[in-house]
C-alpha cells in the first residue's frame, strides 16, 4: 500500500511497520488478488492484517501462527464427476526472491508476492498428485517450503518438502526409498556429488534442530579447534591427513554433568555425533550420556542398573550407539600396544582421505578423539592430532591449543597397553 507496500508510489518513504505476505493492489488488497489469478480455487478464510494510521492492526480472529495465514479451497471441479478426496493440513508457504539492491520495496513485495502465489500453486498441485497415488498429506508431516544453497551451484533452490515420488512412482516403495530416489534424482540434475547429502531438511536455511549442543543447557562450544592457532607437528617431510568437515569440541564438565573419572569416551562419541549432524546426515540430537546408556540398554548389551551409572564405555560400545542412533557403520582397528600406533599410520591416513570422519581411540583407562596424522612414509616417523575429552575448563582455546588438542607423538600420549581405535564409516547417501 502506500510507503512502497504494495499498489503505492514505490519511491514512497518506507511505514516503520510493514506486512508481506497479505496485499495485492492496494492497501485493501486480499490474497485472492494474488493467488486467485495463479492457482484455481479461492481464499476461504484468512488472518485479516490491515496498516492503518496507528501501524498494524489485525482483526478479531488472530492466526496463532507467526505469520500471517489464510485457508485455501481448489475448485471442486466437474460436477457431474465424484468429488475429490480431501484433507486438511497446516502447510508453511515461505518465499525465496533474488532482487537488484536498487529495486524498491514496492518491487521487493511484488516479487514476494509472486512467489507465495507460486508457492501455493505448487502445494495444491502436491495435495492432487498425493490423492491419485494414493498417498497421503495429513498435520503429522505438513507441506513446507525450504530453501537450500548447495555447494558449487551459484544460487538458492527451493524445494516443497516432503518431497513428491515424481512421475514414475513406484506404490512397493517404502517412503526412506522414495526419498533416496527423488534426492540422486535432484543431486544429478545439479551436477551435486551422490555421496552426501545436500538437499535434506537439515540442509535447508534457517533449519530446525541444527544447533548441536545439549536440549537442555544449550552449552556453547568451541568448533573446529584444531583451527584455532595449532602449532605444525614436528615430523619431518610428512603429510597430514585430518578431519574433514565440522565438529563441536566435548569435554569434561560440559552441560553441567560432573564426569571427569568415567566420561571421557561418552565426550568422544558426542564429538562424533556433532561431526554427522554438522554434516547434515542426521537429524538426531548429540546423545547425552544417559542417552548412550539407554541405548546399551535398549539393545541388550547392558543391564538395566547401567542407566545413569559412572561406568566407563569403550570403542565396542561406541560402534554400537552410532549405529542404533545414527546408522553409522564403524570399523575398529585393535593395536597390541599404544607405542605400536605408528604402524597403523598408513590406515588412519587411509581413513582420513576417504571417510574424513573423527575416530576415538581406548586404552587403558583413557579415552582420545583422533583428528588426524601427520606421517612420513619413508622414515615411518608420525604424529597424531589429538584432541582430549578430559579437558575441564571454561570454553578458551587459548588454553586448550596446543595442549588439549594438539600434535603429539606416541609416546606422549600412549601407554603400553592395548588398544582400540573406532573409525566412524561416512553414509554414501543423498
Amino acid at each position: 500500500g502506500a510507503g512502497g507496500g504494495g499498489g503505492g508510489s514505490d519511491d514512497a518513504k518506507p511505514a516503520s511497520k510493514a506486512v508481506m505476505g497479505i496485499g495485492g493492489t492496494g492497501d485493501d488488497a486480499t490474497l485472492d488478488d494474488v493467488i486467485g489469478f495463479h492457482v484455481s480455487g479461492e481464499i476461504v478464510e484468512a488472518t485479516p492484517v490491515a496498516r492503518t494510521s496507528a501501524g498494524i492492526s489485525t482483526g478479531a480472529s488472530v492466526s496463532p501462527l507467526p505469520a500471517p495465514s489464510f485457508a485455501f479451497r481448489p475448485d471442486a471441479g466437474d460436477a457431474t464427476q465424484a468429488a475429490p478426496t480431501t484433507c486438511g493440513y497446516v502447510a508453511h508457504v515461505d518465499a525465496l526472491v533474488y532482487t537488484p539492491r536498487s529495486a524498491t520495496l514496492g518491487q521487493v513485495a511484488a516479487a514476494l508476492r509472486a512467489s507465495v502465489a507460486s508457492r501455493v500453486a505448487e502445494l495444491r498441485v502436491r495435495s492432487v498428485s498425493s490423492s491419485s497415488t494414493s498417498s497421503s498429506t495429513s498435520a503429522s508431516d505438513p507441506p513446507r517450503c525450504l530453501h537450500f544453497t548447495p555447494p558449487g551451484v551459484g544460487h538458492a533452490v527451493s524445494l516443497v518438502y516432503p518431497l513428491g515420488g515424481g512421475s514414475d512412482v513406484d506404490v512397493g516403495e517404502n517412503p526412506d526409498q522414495k526419498l533416496d530416489r527423488r534426492l540422486r534424482s535432484l543431486h544429478r540434475r545439479m551436477g551435486l556429488p551422490l555421496d552426501r547429502p545436500m538437499l535434506r531438511e537439515a540442509n535447508a536455511l534457517g533449519a530446525f534442530g541444527s544447533d548441536t549442543g545439549d536440549r537442555s543447557t544449550q552449552t556453547r562450544r568451541l568448533r573446529d579447534v584444531h583451527t584455532m592457532g595449532l602449532p605444525k607437528s614436528r615430523i619431518d617431510g610428512g603429510a597430514e591427513s585430518c578431519v574433514e568437515g565440522s565438529y563441536d569440541y566435548y569435554h569434561y564438565g560440559q552441560d553441567r554433568v560432573d564426569d571427569a573419572g568415567w566420561g571421557c569416551a561418552y565426550r568422544s562419541c558426542q564429538t562424533i555425533c556433532s561431526w554427522f549432524k554438522l554434516q547434515h546426515y542426521t537429524h538426531v540430537p548429540v546423545p547425552s550420556h544417559v542417552d548412550m546408556q539407554r541405548c546399551l540398554h535398549r539393545i541388550g548389551d547392558k543391564e538395566l542398573d547401567f542407566v545413569g551409572s559412572r561406568r566407563w564405555i569403550g570403542a565396542v560400545e561406541l560402534s554400537y550407539v552410532l549405529d542404533e542412533l545414527l546408522g553409522v557403520t564403524c570399523k575398529i582397528l585393535n593395536v597390541p600396544s599404544g607405542h605400536d600406533m605408528p604402524s597403523y599410520a598408513r590406515e588412519l591416513a587411509h581413513h582420513f582421505h576417504t571417510m574424513g570422519t573423527p575416530c576415538m581411540m581406548g586404552g587403558g583407562q583413557l579415552a582420545y578423539t583422533l583428528l588426524g596424522v601427520d606421517w612420513n612414509e619413508k622414515t615411518g616417523e608420525c604424529a597424531f592430532l589429538i584432541l582430549d575429552p578430559h579437558y575441564a575448563e571454561g570454553e578458551d582455546a587459548g588454553k586448550i591449543v596446543p595442549r588439549w588438542c594438539g600434535w603429539k607423538r606416541c609416546e606422549e600420549v600412549f601407554v603400553k597397553e592395548f588398544y582400540n581405535v573406532l573409525l566412524p564409516q561416512r553414509p554414501t547417501s543423498v
